[in-house]
C-alpha cells in the first residue's frame, strides 16, 4: 500500500500505541507492507520528541508492529525547538514515544577561540522537570586527557559534560589544568563543576581539590618542612602541615593582552572593585603578582594583626617581597599611649611624609574598611587627609606601607626598609620611620618583634610578643616608671574563650638584639 501526500503538502503519520503519547511526525509519502506489518515512511523532515528535535538521515523513518520505530542510525538532534542550543551529528536514536528516547551522538562545542572540538555523548534521553512538570532533554558525555579539550585558551579540561536542552550553557564538572610550561611550576588538575558557553572568559572554582581529593590552593604558602615560601598555582599542598598566606578564589582565565593566568576575585578582575585578591602569573617569565588581603599564617591571640598589600616574586628565584599595610591591635594603658605617640611624633618631625597616594597603599586600604563604613571612611579621609584610629581601622598602631622579606632561618618576616606609622591611637604620625618589625613562627608561639625610633638613640619604643605577654620598654625613663606603677590587675586581659594577655616591662638587652639581628639581614653595620 502507497501513500502520497498531495503535491506541495505533507501527511502526519500519528502512533494510536497509548504507551507513545501520541507521537507524530510529517512525511511526504509511505509504503506499508500489510504482511510484515512495516510502514516506510519518506520524506520525514524531523521527529519532535519532548522539547527537542530529532532529524532522520536522508529523511527516512521506517516503524514496524505496534509502533515500534527502527533504529535512526546518523541521525541529528537540535535542542530545543525554539532556541535551539544545542546541536548534535552522528546521532544514533531509539525513539519510543513522544517524549521517550535514547540516543548517542557527537557535540561540536564552541568556545572563546571559535573552533569547534567534537566530544562523545553516550547518553541523550527525557527528563522531567520537578518545577514545571514539563518534559526536556538532557545528554551526556565524557572527556578525557587524550583529546586535549580546553575550555578556555591554555586551560584543558577532563571529567563529565552535561548538556540540557532548556539551558544554553553545558555543565562541565571534573577536572581543570591550566597550560604551565615553566618547569618551576606543577600544572596539576584541579576540581571544578562550571556552566560554559561560547561567550564564557572565565572558569569559576572554589577552594579546588585535586584527584586525591586534597585540598589545593591558588596563593602563597609557608612551607612547614623545608621554611621556604612557594608559589603555588592549583597545587596541592606539600604536607598538611604547610599554611595558607595567601588565597585567591574565583574565577581564572588567560590574559592574552598581558600574557598572564589570572586568578581571584571575580568582582575585582572584573568589575574593578576596590578590595579581594587576586594571583596574576606569567609564565614565559616566572613574575608572580599578589594582591589582596593576607594572613601571614601567624597566630597572636589576643594581640590582632591585620595584613593587606601586594607581594611580588619570581618562581625562578623564590623571593618574594610584601608591601603590606597592617595594623595591629593590643591593650595598653592610655597613658602610656599618650606618651608614647607624641615622643614619636615628636621625635620623628622630620621624617618624610607618609605617601597615601602610593599603588601600594591605594591597593591595600580597601581591604581593612568595611564595606558598610566605606563612604564615611572616604569622605573623612578625603577632608582630612589623615588616619586615626576609629570604627573604621581600629588598630593601636597602623602601618601603612611596610616592605617585608621572609628569612627561613629564623622563620620571620622582616621590614627590609624604613616603614610608613599612619596612626597610634587617635594621633595621625604619617611619617617614614626608620624602625624595625618583624613577625615569626615558633613552637612555642608565633612571636612579634617591634622597635619605633622617637629621635636620636636614647629616645626609643620596644615591643616584644609572645605566648600572650607583650613585653614593653622604652628609652624614655617616664614611659618605663609609668609601665611599672601599672597595676598588675591592670595590665592583664582574659577573653571569653580563654585566651589571656599581659603587657609588662621589658628587656633593652631584647631591643639591642633584635636591632643588630635586623641591621645585619639589611645588610648594615650593627650598632
Amino acid at each position: 500500500m502507497t501513500f502520497l501526500a498531495p503535491k506541495g503538502s505533507e501527511a502526519e503519520f500519528t502512533s494510536t500505541n497509548p504507551d507513545q503519547d501520541s507521537l507524530s511526525f510529517n512525511g511526504k509519502s509511505a509504503t506499508y507492507d500489510m504482511q510484515n506489518f512495516i510502514l516506510n515512511v519518506n520524506k520525514v523532515s524531523f521527529i519532535n520528541v519532548a522539547d527537542s528535535r530529532i532529524f532522520p538521515d536522508s529523511g527516512k523513518v521506517v516503524v514496524e508492529a505496534e509502533a515500534k520505530m527502527r533504529t535512526l542510525n546518523r541521525a541529528k538532534i537540535t535542542m530545543d525547538t525554539i532556541d535551539e542550543y544545542h546541536k548534535f551529528d552522528s546521532v544514533t536514536a531509539n525513539i519510543y514515544g513522544k517524549n521517550s528516547f535514547k540516543a548517542t551522538g557527537i557535540y561540536a562545542y564552541v568556545n572563546t577561540t571559535a573552533k569547534p572540538q567534537k566530544i562523545n555523548i553516550d547518553d541523550i534521553g527525557v527528563f522531567r522537570d520537578s518545577s514545571s512538570n514539563g518534559f526536556h532533554v538532557y545528554a551526556k558525555g565524557d572527556i578525557d586527557t587524550s583529546q586535549k579539550f580546553t575550555l578556555l585558551p591554555k586551560i584543558y579540561f577532563k571529567g563529565k559534560v552535561n548538556i540540557t536542552s532548556n539551558n544554553e550553557p553545558v555543565e562541565f564538572k571534573g577536572y581543570a589544568r591550566l597550560d604551565i610550561r615553566n618547569p618551576k611550576v606543577k600544572a596539576e588538575w584541579f576540581s571544578i563543576d562550571n556552566y560554559l558557553n561560547k561567550d564564557s572568559s572565565f572558569v569559576t572554582y572554589s577552594d579546588p581539590e585535586n584527584e586525591a581529593h586534597k585540598p589545593m590552593t591558588a596563593g602563597m604558602v609557608f612551607d612547614a618542612d623545608s621554611s621556604d615560601l612557594y608559589t603555588s598555582f592549583f597545587n596541592a599542598k606539600k604536607s598538611s602541615r604547610d599554611k595558607n598566606l595567601f588565597i585567591a578564589n574565583g574565577i581564572v582565565f588567560y590574559d592574552e593582552k598581558s600574557k598572564e593566568f589570572v586568578a581571584g576575585d571575580a568582582d575585582k578582575i572584573l568589575n574593578e572593585s576596590p578590595s579581594g585578591n587576586v594571583l596574576r602569573y606569567n609564565d614565559a617569565t616566572g613574575k608572580v603578582n599578589a594582591e589582596g588581603k593576607m594572613n601571614l599564617g601567624l597566630n597572636f591571640g589576643m594581640v590582632d594583626i591585620m595584613t593587606a598589600g601586594q607581594v611580588t616574586t619570581d618562581v625562578n628565584n623564590n623571593a618574594p617581597v610584601f608591601n603590606v599595610a597592617l595594623g595591629i591591635r593590643f591593650d595598653l594603658d592610655k597613658d602610656l599611649l599618650d606618651l608614647m605617640k607624641k615622643s614619636i611624633l615628636q621625635g620623628n618631625y622630620d621624617q618624610t611624609d607618609a605617601d597615601y597616594s602610593s599603588e601600594a597603599f591605594q591597593k591595600a586600604i580597601p581591604e581593612f574598611i568595611d564595606p558598610k563604613k566605606e563612604k564615611s571612611f572616604n569622605e573623612a579621609f578625603n577632608s582630612t587627609g589623615t588616619l586615626v584610629s576609629g570604627d573604621a581601622l581600629p588598630y593601636t598602631i597602623f602601618f601603612s606601607n611596610v616592605e617585608l622579606k621572609w628569612d627561613k632561618t629564623s622563620k620571620a618576616f622582616y621590614s627590609t626598609t624604613p616603614f610608613s606609622i599612619a596612626f597610634i591611637d587617635n594621633q595621625s604620625i604619617a611619617r617614614v620611620v626608620p624602625g624595625y618589625i618583624e613577625l615569626g613562627y615558633k613552637r612555642s608561639g608565633d612571636y612579634m618583634n617591634l622597635y619605633i625610633p622617637a629621635g636620636d638613640d636614647d629616645f626609643w619604643y620596644y615591643f616584644n610578643y609572645a605566648a600572650g605577654n607583650m613585653q614593653v620598654v622604652a628609652g624614655e625613663q617616664e614611659f618605663n616608671e609609668k609601665l611599672v606603677a601599672v597595676s598588675p590587675d591592670k595590665r592583664r586581659t582574659e577573653s571569653k574563650d580563654g585566651k589571656n594577655y599581659q603587657y609588662n616591662p621589658g628587656s633593652e638587652n631584647k631591643k639591642n638584639t633584635f636591632v643588630n639581628r635586623i641591621r645585619f639581614l639589611q645588610g648594615e653595620e650593627p650598632q
